[in-house]
């Protein structure tokens, strides 16, 4: 995991929406990760296919079931020491905590040689606040596209290595 870009979203409806228009985009699910705390389970992140935005976005069907999968990926990755509250992980950086590279924070062990430990620590804080986190990894020349998406869908803090 090394050419990343991830945003950080204060709702789990802006989350699934970036998913949704990621997929829409041409991102495959193997490319898209999700984290947030455990007072979300998968139902926190569905979207009804027919469902339309203020943006004024369509949800397609195609897009849906990256969603789906993704959602029903959702598991324990571990836990904050600060109060032990859950951290629920789906995508490739889920296998990435259970491979082992869980050290380091919740998300310095994945993320910590290809970010700063002070955007680790941030992103782990705000997750246990309640936001949720998005991360694509593709090539650099696709951080635009995943950067409007990410804009478009209110990320409220973004950050990308390669």
């Amino acid at each position: 995991m090394s050419n990343v870009i991830r945003g950080l979203f204060a709702t789990p409806q802006q989350a699934s929406l970036a998913i949704h228009q990621l997929a829409e985009k041409g991102f495959a699910e193997q490319q898209i990760s999700l984290v947030s705390n455990e007072t979300y389970d998968k139902d926190s992140f569905s979207i009804s296919e027919n469902t339309k935005f203020p943006e004024g976005v369509a949800i397609g069907a195609a897009s849906g079931g990256v969603l789906a999968s993704i959602g029903a990926g959702l598991a324990m990755v571990g836990s904050v020491a600060t109060g032990g509250l859950g951290i629920l992980a789906a995508g490739p950086i889920a296998t990435a905590f259970f491979a082992g590279a869980g050290g380091g924070g919740i998300l310095g062990g994945v993320f910590g040689s290809i970010f700063p430990d002070e955007e680790n620590q941030y992103f782990e804080d705000e997750i246990v606040k309640g936001s949720v986190m998005v991360s694509v990894e593709c090539d650099p020349a696709e951080f635009p596209k995943v950067e409007q998406v990410f804009s478009s869908c209110q990320a409220k803090r973004l950050n990308k290595s390669s």
